[in-house]
């Protein structure tokens, strides 16, 4: 049997330097990507869906004083546009252009 494994990362070689570097990204394709992008998207996706736990917890009431809560809002929050903007970096690394407006 031949066991095939997906690629940890890549490599791509620098037409300058004419060395090989490596590659965290698969550029341009939607359907394929290495492990480590694939770790690393999902703990985004993790720490996204942490700021909505966060937020829920200090509007059920949980939280005994106001100091808790108003940290545990910003914690929820911070965590909720952290996940947003780097996924969103994320998907520009592989889609050159994407939601880039070409007016």
């Amino acid at each position: 049997d031949i066991k095939v494994n997906a690629a940890t990362m890549g490599s791509i070689p620098d037409p300058k330097a004419g060395i090989i570097k490596p590659q965290a990204f698969m550029v341009g394709r939607i359907n394929g990507q290495y492990v480590a992008e694939g770790i690393s998207a999902g703990f985004l996706v993790f720490v996204g869906g942490l700021g909505l736990v966060l937020l829920h917890r200090a509007d059920e009431g949980s939280a005994s004083n106001r100091n808790n809560r108003f940290l545990l809002i910003f914690a929820g929050f911070l965590s909720i546009i952290i996940g947003f903007n780097l996924l969103t970096a994320f998907v520009r690394i592989k889609i050159p252009g994407y939601l880039l407006s070409s007016v």
